[in-house]
């Protein structure tokens, strides 16, 4: 049986594979987020992923090896030829997210209904 995870849950929709980190974003144990990162780097290249969006829903605050994986996994995308993208970021992150300025890479959105249309238009 697999372990349950303890960084990041994953669903798939049509071809977008949507990534919610849940948890103490600054608890995590950096063994737990690089095999958990590493598992869904893998998915997107095995799988019919095509596309990415990274859901913050769930954590308020994290630290730089989670954003440094949330870099990883987009480009894993977007260098297959797909879309990412990001979004329910806290205000607090937002801003965070801003001034490393990757929202000029990836677009962040306000719900998960509208990244998906920016990844992948038609599913929800």
């Amino acid at each position: 049986m697999a372990a349950k995870p303890r960084v990041f849950n994953t669903e798939q929709l049509g071809n977008t594979l949507i990534v919610i980190p849940h948890g103490d974003g600054l608890g995590f144990r950096y063994a737990d987020v690089q095999i958990e990162a590493n598992q869904i780097r893998r998915t997107i290249a095995e799988r019919s992923v095509k596309h990415l969006v990274i859901d913050l829903a769930e954590l308020d605050y994290f630290g730089s090896e989670v954003i440094g994986v949330f870099i990883t996994m987009a480009r894993e995308a977007t260098n297959r030829g797909g879309k990412a993208a990001m979004c329910n970021a806290s205000e607090k992150m937002r801003q965070v997210l801003e001034s490393m300025k990757l929202f000029k890479l990836w677009p962040h959105c306000d719900s998960r209904k509208e990244a998906l249309a920016i990844v992948e238009p038609g599913i929800e």
